[in-house]
């Protein structure tokens, strides 16, 4: 499976085989695919560039979709990219460290917020992660709005639960979800 001689050690599992296919790929590529594995979902390719830290990603695509490591696809709103299989990702999310995992949420939540046009879930996924509950709860109870509005109240009653969860204090703002739960579960 790789190159290397005969005495070299050999992965013990998927997981471990996976992450001797990125380590080969450039440490950019590397923090490319570090920074979609916390994403854990499709997004636009300049945020996600710049949430790695990287000036651009556009040399480093035919490296990652060669070894088949990302799907990119163009969309309305630009160029989506995204982790090409599940176990790829969860291989990636083991190997982090916990305060490079809370860093790269926190980037990406800046990233986000930066475009102006990120979703309230997706942002609340990343305020949390960063440690920003206040953040995360304000996104959670505006995702549940949304959902709400779109009637899908299933999806609402479970962001509000969320929202309140993670405000965890009882005052004006959670007592207004909890009516907006109430409504969401009628």
């Amino acid at each position: 499976l790789t190159s290397a001689g005969p005495d070299a050690p050999r992965p013990k599992g998927l997981g471990e085989m996976l992450l001797a296919t990125v380590e080969r790929v450039s440490p950019e590529g590397q923090r490319l695919l570090e920074t979609l594995a916390v994403v854990g979902q499709p997004a636009g390719l300049d945020v996600v560039t710049s949430a790695a830290e990287l000036e651009s990603s556009i040399s480093l695509l035919p490296e990652l979709e060669s070894g088949r490591l990302v799907r990119v696809r163009t969309t309305r709103s630009g160029e989506e990219i995204e982790i090409s299989h599940d176990r790829i990702r969860r291989a990636l999310l083991d190997s982090i460290s916990p305060d490079a995992l809370t860093d790269s949420h926190r980037r990406l939540l800046n990233a986000l917020e930066a475009t102006g046009e990120a979703d309230a879930e997706m942002l609340a996924t990343h305020a949390e992660g960063c440690g920003e509950l206040e953040s995360a709860a304000t996104y959670t109870s505006r995702a549940a709005a949304e959902a709400a509005e779109a009637l899908a109240f299933d999806r609402a009653a479970r962001l509000y639960e969320r929202a309140i969860h993670l405000r965890g204090r009882d005052d004006e703002e959670t007592r207004v979800m909890r009516v907006r739960l109430g409504n969401a579960l009628v």
